[in-house]
């Protein structure tokens, strides 16, 4: 027996009323107000390190 495609990756599905169609499209999402920088910190060393093999 072959199975066709998987549900969202295999391990989800979406449930929805009988006719819905939601837009599943995948998109940047605008931001509705400013926020802190956030990540990892700048390594200061790494930094300087490329700037010495750059040249």
């Amino acid at each position: 027996m072959r199975r066709r495609g998987r549900a969202l990756g295999g391990n989800s599905a979406l449930i929805t009323a009988r006719g819905d169609r939601p837009d599943l499209t995948i998109a940047p999402v605008r931001p509705n107000e400013e926020a802190p920088r956030w990540g990892l910190p700048a390594d200061r060393e790494a930094d300087q390190m490329a700037d010495q093999v750059a040249g």
